[in-house]
């Protein structure tokens, strides 16, 4: 099950509920900020969280001393999210897990990692065993098979209407 909501700040309410964060949470938010793809759709270098930190920063609403400043550091970070996050909704799945999915996404949505899928889905109950596909997902930590194995992953037989 998922929770959303909609607008940045309220990204921040999902991904730290307990406004608590460590450095690997915080490594977490901001590759799932981006996808963890520049625009150019490479992995993104360390180099990302400080232009994630000044692009939070803007769109939280604080006040930036310098705006060209803002627009070097935060630029290729506000590039990817717009490239890779656009017309999408951000949750937190009940295990943790940081996502984007689609715009329909919403509280109550299942993820699904599907045999021989490329992606995870987003998938709406709409009966027993029967699940709407919403659409695909990015969600840190299950992409490229990384779900394959995982302690928390059920093996489940479904039927898609």
């Amino acid at each position: 099950m998922l929770t959303t909501l909609l607008g940045f700040p309220n990204v921040m309410k999902i991904a730290l509920p307990d406004g608590t964060i460590t450095p690997q949470l915080y490594e977490t938010l901001w590759r799932t900020c981006c996808c963890n793809k520049t625009t150019e759709g490479d992995v993104p270098g360390i180099e990302f969280a400080d232009s994630f930190g000044d692009w939070t920063k803007a769109m939280m609403g604080l006040k930036l001393r310098d705006f060209k400043e803002f627009q070097r550091k935060g630029r290729r970070f506000m590039e990817s999210f717009t490239l890779h996050c656009n017309n999408r909704r951000f949750f937190r799945s009940e295990g943790g897990r940081l996502g984007w999915g689609p715009d329909q996404t919403r509280e109550g949505d299942m993820i699904c990692v599907m045999h021989g899928a490329s992606v995870p889905f987003v998938l709406r109950p709409v009966g027993h065993d029967r699940f709407e596909v919403v659409g695909d997902a990015y969600v840190h930590g299950i992409m490229d098979g990384e779900a394959m194995g995982l302690e928390e992953a059920e093996d489940l037989d479904i039927i898609l209407v």
